[in-house]
């Protein structure tokens, strides 16, 4: 389920990086609010069937922080997982609007 979704790549997110902070969109606010409060997320609802633009332009406008990084709930950060090259990259190059990598499936 969605709900497992979230919670997985949440508990994957805390593992890594435990004070980061993450703003979930949740169109429609169908996710278990449980699930933010438990991993200390900012839950923004969006109405149901906006659609992720409009989700991720939530998180964008809510964020308040330099950088940030946008997921999909399928996703889960493993050991490997490393954003610092990605950050770097753009402290490097303060003119780029976007540093990008790649994941296993």
């Amino acid at each position: 389920s969605r709900r497992e979704q979230l919670d997985r790549l949440l508990r994957s997110i805390r593992r890594r990086y435990a004070t980061a902070e993450v703003i979930v969109a949740d169109d429609g606010c169908k996710a278990d609010r449980t699930v933010a409060r438990t991993h200390n997320v900012t839950l923004v609802c969006t109405e149901a069937g906006s659609g992720l633009g409009l989700g991720r332009n939530a998180i964008v406008r809510r964020a308040r922080t330099e950088f940030m990084l946008l997921l999909d709930d399928d996703i889960v950060f493993s050991e490997a997982t490393d954003l610092a090259a990605l950050h770097d990259a753009l402290v490097r190059d303060p003119g780029a609007a976007l540093a990008g990598g790649c994941y296993d499936d």
